[in-house]
C-alpha cells in the first residue's frame, strides 16, 4: 500500500513538471511542443512541410512522432563527424579501386 502511494505521488510530480502529451496534439499544443509561434506552424502546415491531420476538415492535429520527426530532420554534423565520414568514404573508395585493379 505504501508503494502505491509513492508511485501516485511520483506520477503527480511528473505531471506537474511535464504536461502529459497524448498521441495526438492540438495545433496550440503542437506549436508549444515545437517551441514555434502559431504563425510559423501555420506556415509549415500550409506548405505541407510538416505532417498534420484534419479529421473533421477544420481542426488541425499532430501526432507526437510526426513532430519529433520534424525536429530531428536537417542534422548539421560537427567537424569531427564530417572528418570521420570523409575518412570512411576514402577507405571504401580505395578498397573498391583495389578490387577492380587487383
Amino acid at each position: 500500500m505504501n508503494k502505491q502511494i509513492e508511485i501516485t505521488e511520483i506520477n503527480d510530480v511528473v505531471k506537474k513538471v511535464q504536461p502529459s502529451i497524448t498521441e495526438f496534439m492540438t495545433f496550440r499544443q503542437g506549436a508549444k511542443y515545437l517551441g514555434l509561434s502559431s504563425s510559423t506552424l501555420y506556415k509549415l502546415t500550409s506548405a505541407n512541410k510538416i505532417t498534420y491531420w484534419k479529421p473533421g476538415g477544420k481542426l488541425v492535429y499532430f501526432r507526437k512522432e510526426d513532430l519529433d520527426k520534424y525536429l530531428w530532420q536537417n542534422k548539421i554534423c560537427s567537424e569531427s563527424e564530417i572528418a570521420e565520414t570523409a575518412s570512411r568514404h576514402v577507405s571504401e573508395s580505395k578498397r573498391q579501386k583495389d578490387k577492380v585493379n587487383g
